[in-house]
């Protein structure tokens, strides 16, 4: 049997550093069923979105949301004017709530308990000029920034009971910590954003753009939003090579990258009318394939806000693309499907279902 792989979206990586127009994604609407003033993913992990939604009274409400099992609406105990997730790490959310003064404060949730989360050198105060706001978390690590008494905003590192300042050396008063894994994190001041590897600073900035942010990181990848030089919000995947845009096709009033978890991002897009929902993002998949005594092996990356489905042709001057026959099994990484060898020549593709 003679097997091609026809038509399959591939990823291409400009050498040397810089811009990538090759790399495509996938885009898939995320909007909390409750919403009616909008959707807003912040953070990513696995299968689970976290983030917020606005109700008809225009309060912000944290949700979690999981790919298969559905939306679940998360408030502070201690909230009065609204809750607003922005990070997950495995059971533990992070986010921030406001009292009844509209002074904001953190929280962390670990699916039991909630506990307020005030760093000792913040002056209460309303988003986002004061207060605790928590804005990444990875394990115990938890980031973000407070409000100082003059209004400015501090990086903070709360780990072990532990707060810890972190300014960058070139933005202070105007640092914003925004995500981290493992000891590196990501963030923001002023017109630039950064990677601070836990000794180091440094800048990040999206070629040619006006201003850009660092919203979150998953080992490699960074996600956030750079502005060009009419004002134009756009999202953006680094690898720490390559800078990719990231720009929903319904974002026609902007895209930002908020959440990373391996290759998927999660975010914000404003639609042409303003109004905000929220979208995952993968790149469109390449297959790959390998051959064991009598069968041959065809995968392809696994995400689970996605669902791709292998399509095959004996004849690519005919149009008669069926679906496997077969079912996918996933380790987690790829899909895989296992098919034995026969005569004939056959054609694969995936389809975007």
């Amino acid at each position: 049997m003679k097997v091609k792989i026809s038509h399959v979206f591939a990823v291409l990586l400009c050498a040397g550093a810089g811009v990538s127009a090759q790399t495509q994604y996938a885009f898939v609407t995320v909007d909390d069923p409750l919403a009616v003033g909008g959707t807003g993913p912040h953070g990513i992990d696995g299968s689970n979105v976290a983030g917020y939604y606005w109700d008809s009274s225009n309060k912000s409400h944290g949700f979690v949301n999981n790919a298969s099992a559905g939306w679940m609406t998360i408030d502070d105990p201690l909230s009065v004017n609204g809750t607003a997730a922005q990070a997950i790490s495995g059971t533990n959310i992070v986010g921030f709530y406001f009292d009844s003064a509209n002074d904001v404060h953190g929280f962390l949730y670990d699916g039991s308990n909630w506990t307020t989360l005030d760093d000792p050198l913040a002056s209460p105060g309303p988003y986002p000029q004061g207060g605790t706001v928590p804005q990444g978390v990875s394990g115990a690590a938890i980031v973000g920034y407070y409000g100082d008494s003059g209004g400015k905003s501090h990086g903070f590192l709360y780990s072990g009971g532990t707060w810890t300042t972190l300014d960058d050396p070139a933005g202070i008063g105007e640092t914003q910590l925004a995500g981290v894994d493992g000891t590196n994190i990501v963030g923001g001041y002023s017109t630039h954003g950064f990677l601070y590897n836990g000794a180091s600073w440094t800048n990040l900035d999206f070629p040619g753009a006006a201003s850009t942010y660092a919203w979150d990181i998953s080992g490699t990848n960074i996600t956030g939003v750079y502005h060009d030089s009419a004002g134009g919000a756009h999202g953006f995947v680094f690898d720490g090579y390559t800078w990719t845009p990231l720009n929903d096709p319904l974002g026609a009033r902007g895209t930002y990258g908020q959440g990373i978890s391996g290759v998927t991002v999660a975010g914000t897009y404003y639609d042409s009318s303003g109004n905000l929902h929220g979208f995952c993002a993968a790149p469109t998949p390449s297959l790959a394939i390998s051959q064991s005594p009598g069968h041959i092996t065809l995968s392809w990356p696994y995400s689970p806000f996605f669902a791709w489905g292998l399509l095959q042709n004996s004849d690519l001057n005919t149009t008669n693309w069926t679906g496997s026959s077969a079912t996918p099994t996933n380790d987690g990484t790829n899909n895989l499907i296992t098919l034995p060898l026969s005569t004939g020549d056959f054609f694969f593709r995936l389809n975007h279902q």
